[in-house]
């Protein structure tokens, strides 16, 4: 039913754009859901943003302590690393302007691969985290930036509704609209249900709403919500923490 609800909607906004009628809002795909027996119609998450940066050579398990946020750096290039603890990240090595020493952001792979960046340009890079169980972290938010301009914003918290007043790009609101009861996946380990939301971004003055697993383009950014759930937990679990709200949004020039 959903599927072919956006399909109607796909050739209607492809009729649209034919005839020479302004889209600035395309959802770009519809979610995946699963066969397994425990899953309800429930949309399927995409790689949880998350980074580590890291020194030469790269390790997962050692941050850079002496690069406080922000950190201007000249971008080298881009590689893989990996798999390290059964995970593959996307390696953007970097030299920041204060040192000769070269450093990685690591990101896991299909979280954020392609970064639009240019190597020999330098790139500012600003980032918050905030410690929480049972992964070392409730919160990881990062910005790349170049000339005032968002290059690559990632987030990944606890908590869903966010505004951001940052001075050297766009107000960005960040909102849950809904709860899609019918779409949820029973669980365990820690967690007994897990319920797909609906959540809106608003951007220069236009917005869209998405279900985790999609994307859309918003006027010049491209944004993929990675994850959107409700999460009702065991409460005999002392470590079962899990992301609410997961994302990536990328500016398209």
């Amino acid at each position: 039913m959903f599927k072919k609800r956006f399909l109607i909607i796909l050739v209607t906004v492809l009729a649209l754009v034919l005839i020479g009628v302004s889209i600035p809002v395309i959802i770009i795909n519809w979610p995946e859901t699963s066969d397994d027996p425990n899953n309800h119609d429930y949309y399927q998450e995409l790689t949880e943003f998350k980074f580590t940066i890291s020194e030469i050579p790269l390790s997962t398990t050692s941050a850079i302590l002496r690069y406080p946020s922000p950190i201007l750096a000249e971008y080298i290039k881009q590689e893989t690393f990996g798999p390290e603890g059964g995970t593959t990240y996307m390696a953007y090595i970097f030299r920041p302007v204060t040192d000769n020493v070269q450093m990685g952001l690591l990101i896991p792979m299909g979280a954020a691969d392609t970064i639009a960046m240019v190597a020999g340009e330098e790139y500012k890079i600003e980032y918050q985290t905030r410690y929480g169980f049972p992964d070392g972290y409730s919160l990881y938010f990062l910005t790349i930036q170049k000339n005032a301009k968002i290059i690559l914003l990632g987030l990944s918290d606890w908590t869903i509704n966010y505004e951001f007043h940052l001075s050297d790009f766009l107000p960005i609101q960040v909102s849950q609209t809904r709860v899609l009861s019918d779409h949820y996946i029973d669980g365990n380990f820690g967690w007994l249900r897990m319920t797909n939301t609906e959540i809106m971004f608003v951007l220069d003055g236009e917005s869209t709403k998405l279900y985790q697993g999609q994307s859309a383009v918003l006027g010049d950014y491209q944004i993929t919500l990675l994850e959107a759930r409700e999460i009702e937990y065991d409460p005999k679990a002392y470590d079962a923490g899990q992301k609410s709200i997961s994302y990536v949004i990328y500016r398209n020039n």
